[in-house]
Order: structure tokens, then C-alpha cells, then sequence
């Protein structure tokens, strides 16, 4: 019989082998695979021409960690260059590795189930490129695994088939809603339902892929009723300053009407041809009456702005009235003059320019009727080259003062918003001659010839079942003008 030592010393063994053994399995189990984590990618995507996707595709990648960033996917004719990723800049064929090396970083890096042989080429990048192109779903699922030896979880989703399907994500337990939150969120994260589905997507910047009509369209609620609606103290505060501005806007608006009936009857008396004149006075009431009449949520501003602009505009009227004088042949007080004289170099030159056309103009039969209007553009472009003699920089000045003039110019020929640009010649002399004088360029658009291209022209419209080509730019709304580095795009209507 073994003595009690024996047993203690058996039985003890065998309590910590029990103890051991669950560790060991937690261990085991817990050990390194050799096999790679199955991830998940979803490519989101947009036709640049969706008549013709060879043109391109705009893009973005997101997996359960990141985002690939918004970029531009191009294919070429060129086999050593077959699809690249444009940055901005051409891409010899022979760059091969520079092409390689973007590819790989936009796309090829975002999967993590994949061997040494997948997507490694431009021609497997070409294959892929393909697939993507030929979807037309709003959202499905593509196996990767048979081409690319790609064994993750890959979805597709088609922006261009969601404009056209956009009811669909008005039920946030879709898919198709569940994959749009994932894009907003820029990482790939599991779950059937998101209760921040709406204010989440609803408020976030699509750019590129999705209009923000199309997003109004998904999330539009009915309107607040009048007891329902809540002003906050703000909002009192500006409709109680709208209502003072308004009294004045009526005030200023009968002494404006005053002035231009004075005018008229100078001139009667005259019995003189006061047609320009008559002209011009026309002209500025009418402007004076929609410049001060305008909605009061425009002028949401704070007190040390809104006394400032009060002074501009009173200057401004004071101004205008001198003209409004010297138009209707009225004896202008001493000390009063309707030219300012500058030291600023640059708008020196532009005072010449405008005095130069504002002659000519009048001597022409062919502009007697819009006569007044352009005198009066003429005359809101001079007030503000005082912000150049105050030290207002080039860029700034173009940007906020130089552009708008050329617009509301080219809008006095437009009969509607949407009639293309028929600006006469000497008029467009004008223009290119101011355009010279502050380094700015013109986008050159033919109509009927250019193509539309993303980074230099808007799209306003399009035309359907044309004999042109798609994307072929048909009219123009708007010019297209650069100044530095600045680029205010062209307006256009291009065919589809």
C-alpha cells in the first residue's frame, strides 16, 4: 500500500495539471494566425461623364480603418499607361513607377486579404477599372477573389445610379443608407441601424458626389408652422432693425423718385434732348429702389459693421445724388464732385478707363437703351476704387468687386437666367481692356467645340437627345476668370 506521502504528492500533481491545462488552450487559441484578417472595402465612386466612363472616375476607398481621400481615377490609350491616378500634373508613359506607386497608395493598399500577386500591375488596375465602370447598382457586392486573389469583403457603391435612386435612402435600415453613413463616418464599421443616420448624413459636404438638392430631396421636412416656430433673441433683434430699415429704404426710395421727376421737368422746361440724361436718372432710381428694398435677413450683421456700411451708403447716395444733379443740368454745390482723385496707381488707370467707355458709350445709337444701366455699373465700379487708395489688396479687390462688376455687365445682355452670354463688341472691348489692367484671364469656352472639363467649367444644365457629342459645352452663362491663383469657374450647359 503507498504510504500517505505518496498520495498527498500524487493527488497534489494532479490538482495543478487541472489548474494548467485551461491556460495552455487560452494560450494555444490565442496565438498568432498565419492566415490574414478578412477585411471589409466599400469603392465609392462617380462617373465624370457618365455618357462616357472612359473619361474617368472620381473616387474614394474606406475600410474598416481609413480612407482612401478623394481622387481622380483616368485611363489612357497608352498600354504602359492604361489607368493612373491624376495628381495634378501630365504623367509620362515612362513613369511607370510613379504611376505604380500612386495606384497602389489610393487603391491597392486599402485591402488587407490579398497575396503578392494582387493588383500589382497597371493592367490588373486597367481589369479593375473596368469592372467598376460596367456596375449599375447603387450598391452590391463584387468578388475580387478569382481576378485578384483578393479575399475581402468588396462592395461597390455608384453615386451616379444614387442620384438617380435617391428615394431609396429615406429608410436608414437600407443598405444603400447604411453604406452612405459609412462613406460620412470615412471608416467602415459593423451594424444593421444608426439612430444619427439622418442628422449625421444630412449635414455633411458631399462636394463631387452628391448634389445638395438631391440631399434636401432626401431629408425635406415640412416647414415649422407660425406657432411651432421659436425666433430666437437674434432674429427679434434683426426683424426689429429690418423694420426701422425699411422706413428709411422708403424714405430714400421717395426722395430717389423726387430727384427723377425733378429732372424730367428741368428738362421740359429746357425743351432741351435730354435722352441720355433721362436715360442714366432712370437707370439709377430704379437701382437705388432695389439696393434699399432689399430682404432684411441680408443685413444680419453686428452694430461696429452695420455703422460702417451705414456711412459707406451714405456716401455712396451722396455721390449718386451729385450725378443724379449733374444729369438733370442742375447747378452742383461748390465742394461737391462727382470724381475722386486717387494716388493709388492702379486706380488712377481704371478711373481713365471708365471715364474713356462711359464717352463712347454715349455716342453709340446701338446702346441708347441700356445706356443708363451700364453708366450706373460704371458708377458703382468707381465708388469702390477707394478701397484700393485704402490699401484693400489686388486679390481681395478682384475677388469681391472687379468679378461682380464683369457679371452684372454680361447680365444686362441676358434677357433670362439662363440665356447664354451676348455681350456686344465694345462692351466686351470694356471688359477684356479692365481684365488686362488687373492681370486677369478669361477662360476660352467655344460654344459647340470645348468639352466640358471638371477643374475649369460648372455645370448650370444640360441638354438632352443633341446631335453633339456628349459633353460638348453648348452655351455659356457665366465667365470663367483667373487671377493668380485663384479660379471662378465658367457657367455652362453641355450636352448629354
Amino acid at each position: 500500500m503507498p504510504s500517505f506521502r505518496v498520495k498527498f504528492a500524487v493527488l497534489f500533481l494532479l490538482i495543478n495539471l487541472v489548474a494548467i491545462l485551461p491556460r495552455t488552450q487560452a494560450a494555444w487559441q490565442s496565438a498568432p494566425q498565419t492566415s490574414q484578417e478578412k477585411g471589409v472595402v466599400c469603392i465609392y465612386f462617380k462617373r465624370l461623364n457618365p455618357s462616357n466612363p472612359s473619361e474617368g472616375l472620381l473616387m474614394q476607398l474606406v475600410n474598416k480603418r481609413t480612407t482612401s481621400g478623394k481622387f481622380i481615377l483616368r485611363t489612357d490609350s497608352n498600354a504602359q499607361k492604361a489607368v493612373y491616378v491624376d495628381i495634378g500634373r501630365e504623367i509620362k508613359p515612362n513613369e511607370r513607377d510613379v504611376i505604380e506607386r500612386n495606384l497602389a497608395a489610393r487603391i491597392g493598399d486599402m485591402f488587407s486579404a490579398k497575396s503578392d500577386k494582387s493588383l500589382k500591375t497597371v493592367a490588373q488596375y486597367k481589369e479593375l477599372f473596368d469592372l467598376i465602370a460596367q456596375n449599375d447598382r447603387v450598391f452590391q457586392q463584387v468578388d475580387l477573389t478569382k481576378n485578384f486573389d483578393i479575399k475581402d469583403t468588396v462592395y461597390l457603391f455608384d453615386f451616379d445610379a444614387a442620384t438617380q435612386n435617391y428615394s431609396i435612402f429615406k429608410n436608414d435600415a437600407r443598405p444603400e443608407a447604411l453604406a452612405l453613413y459609412q462613406f460620412v463616418s470615412e471608416r467602415w464599421t459593423s451594424g444593421k441601424f444608426f439612430a444619427d443616420y439622418k442628422s449625421v448624413v444630412s449635414k455633411h459636404d458631399f462636394k463631387e458626389f452628391l448634389d445638395p438638392e438631391i440631399l434636401n430631396a432626401i431629408f425635406q421636412t415640412r416647414k415649422a408652422t407660425q406657432e411651432q416656430a421659436e425666433l430666437s433673441p437674434a432674429q427679434r433683434r434683426t426683424i426689429s432693425d429690418a423694420d426701422q430699415k425699411a422706413t428709411w429704404a422708403f424714405i430714400l426710395s421717395i426722395i430717389s423718385i423726387i430727384i427723377g421727376v425733378f429732372g424730367l421737368l428741368t428738362n421740359a422746361m429746357q425743351g432741351k434732348d435730354k435722352g441720355e440724361q433721362l436715360a442714366r436718372i432712370e437707370g439709377k432710381v430704379k437701382s437705388l429702389e432695389n439696393r434699399l428694398n432689399k430682404p432684411f435677413y441680408q443685413t444680419d450683421i453686428n452694430s461696429e459693421e452695420e455703422n460702417r456700411r451705414s456711412t459707406q451708403q451714405i456716401q455712396s447716395l451722396i455721390s449718386r445724388v451729385i450725378a443724379l444733379e449733374r444729369a438733370a443740368g442742375l447747378k452742383i454745390v461748390d465742394g461737391a464732385s462727382g470724381t475722386a482723385s486717387f494716388k493709388n496707381e492702379t486706380a488712377v488707370e481704371l478711373q481713365k478707363l471708365i471715364q474713356q467707355y462711359r464717352q463712347k458709350w454715349s455716342e453709340e445709337p446701338s446702346l441708347t437703351s441700356v445706356y443708363g444701366q451700364l453708366s450706373l455699373c460704371l458708377d458703382d465700379f468707381a465708388f469702390h476704387l477707394s478701397e484700393l487708395e485704402n490699401g484693400l489688396m489686388m486679390k481681395d479687390f478682384v475677388i469681391k468687386y472687379a468679378m461682380p462688376h464683369i457679371d452684372s455687365i454680361d447680365a444686362l445682355f441676358q434677357p433670362e437666367p439662363d440665356a447664354p452670354i451676348n455681350t456686344p463688341e465694345s462692351v466686351n472691348d470694356y471688359i477684356h481692356a479692365l481684365q488686362k489692367k488687373l492681370t486677369i484671364s478669361e477662360i476660352e469656352v467655344r460654344t459647340k467645340i470645348s468639352r466640358f472639363d471638371n477643374e475649369r467649367h460648372e455645370k448650370a444644365g444640360a441638354i438632352l437627345k443633341t446631335n453633339l457629342e456628349p459633353g460638348t459645352i453648348t452655351k455659356v452663362l457665366r465667365r470663367g476668370l483667373i487671377h493668380g491663383e485663384t479660379v471662378r469657374k465658367a457657367q455652362v450647359i453641355r450636352a448629354e
